[in-house]
């Protein structure tokens, strides 16, 4: 009998997409112009959240001009992933709801995720690459039970740490929870959230799970 070498293979991953913005589009010049909207206390679920502040526009990619070309650059880069993604064959993404963030030092963001979404994003439009972060949690396999793991890897960790800077841009699926922790630097940290869905044919006429999404 032919020995062969044990392997161990990784299942059912999840897609994280990264990339960066062009500097003609995140620059100084758009942080600027950021940091001139209209602002409003972000409490998060609970009014004792030591969150930062939230635009007061829930639409800020439709409703501010001076953003065209980063609602051009995010609406190819969501096109891409839902594409890489694989799920969708007769539907076609778009991003529906986008809002700003804007985040002092010590302050944080509670753990949280998007319904109503399927594929979730968020772009630094200021934010530092040494010390700034999002950690993303993966879906419980086994809710009740707290493991004391050896050693952290692919198969068993929970959380994953993306650390994060001006420009940078990450995509994963609604579901996941994700959150910062406390700001440790005095700069201003302000990033573009948005979420996405489709519009298009979902299912199978003959499998009788067809479904009409409409904008």
């Amino acid at each position: 009998m032919i020995e062969h070498e044990t392997q161990y293979i990784p299942i059912f991953p999840t897609m994280l997409t990264r990339s960066r913005a062009p500097s003609s589009i995140v620059n100084d010049d758009l942080f600027d112009k950021i940091l001139d909207i209209e602002w409003v206390e972000h409490l998060g679920k609970e009014p004792s959240n030591n969150n930062g502040l939230l635009s007061s526009s829930n639409r800020v990619l439709e409703d501010y001009d001076f953003l065209e070309d980063l609602k051009v650059w995010l609406d190819v880069q969501v096109i891409n992933a839902y594409d890489k993604w694989g799920i969708v064959k007769t539907a076609t993404p778009y991003i529906t709801q986008s809002w700003f963030t804007k985040t002092e030092s010590s302050k944080s963001l509670h753990r949280h995720n998007h319904p109503n979404s399927l594929m979730s994003g968020v772009i630094y439009i200021r934010a530092n690459e040494d010390l700034d972060h999002l950690f993303i949690s993966k879906p419980y396999v086994f809710p009740t039970l707290d493991f004391l793991t050896q050693q952290e890897n692919e198969f068993n960790s929970q959380t994953i740490k993306c650390t994060v800077g001006t420009g940078d841009l990450i995509m994963f699926p609604s579901n996941l929870e994700h959150w910062f922790n406390p700001v440790e630097h005095d700069e201003t940290r302000i990033s573009l959230a948005f979420n996405t869905f489709i519009e298009g044919s979902l299912g199978d006429e003959v499998r009788l799970t067809h479904l009409s999404i409409k904008k």
